[in-house]
């Protein structure tokens, strides 16, 4: 599992010391709050990979910290905790942009799971955004980072082989594929197809 910034926001000390040490023992960097307001504070502060938060808080509800969290941050993967059988304000929460849910009791091996997954989607994205900002960070044999232009290289072949991957992780679900990369199911189809983007009819924008 890679290394990542985790923020904990749940209102039950037991449960952020025991995913505090759970998550430090994998080399993440874990920053927690028992209130909404100080979790908005560290989030503001930090800018966590990954937000872990309860959809009850003493101060602020789950669902108000979610909706300014996103406010911040539309990109922010944020996984929220909820009480066994709370599936639909679970589900509402996803509608308002959450990544996904977990219920308490935690099962071990799906918290690292899901975890894991809203890693590769952390990583994805990034690799998106450099491409985009038209430079791709690529590791060389000897473990260096290169650079390269966007100019050097086809940016939407290398664009198309992300989707492919981001498709592959998803088990060939094209919605949670494109979520991975930030985009709609029909747009991630489109360029799959080789229509390039639906702006550009299957042109890059510097043709």
């Amino acid at each position: 599992m890679q290394q990542a910034r985790i923020l904990i926001i749940d209102d039950e000390k037991l449960l952020r010391w025991s995913l505090q040490q759970s998550f430090s023992r994998e080399n993440h960097a874990v920053v927690t709050a028992e209130k909404g307001m100080e979790g908005l504070n560290l989030f503001r502060e930090h800018r966590p990979d990954i937000t872990l938060l309860d959809i009850h808080l003493p101060d602020l509800s789950g669902m108000t910290v979610l909706e300014r969290i996103k406010e911040m941050d539309p990109d922010a993967i944020v996984v929220m905790i909820v009480a066994y059988g709370d599936i639909q304000t679970a589900v509402r929460s996803v509608r308002m942009g959450a990544y996904d849910f977990i219920e308490k009791p935690f099962n071990a091996d799906k918290l690292n799971i899901l975890i894991s997954k809203a890693l590769e989607t952390v990583a994805l994205r990034r690799e998106v955004k450099e491409l985009r900002s038209g430079c791709i960070v690529r590791s060389s044999h000897d473990g260096l980072d290169v650079r390269i232009p966007g100019d050097g290289v086809d940016i939407l072949e290398v664009e198309r082989r992300l989707m492919e991957r981001a498709l592959e992780s998803a088990g060939g679900d094209y919605d949670r594929a494109a979520g991975l990369l930030n985009i709609t199911a029909d747009e991630l189809k489109y360029r799959l197809e080789g229509g390039g983007t639906p702006e550009t009819g299957g042109r890059s924008e510097q043709s």
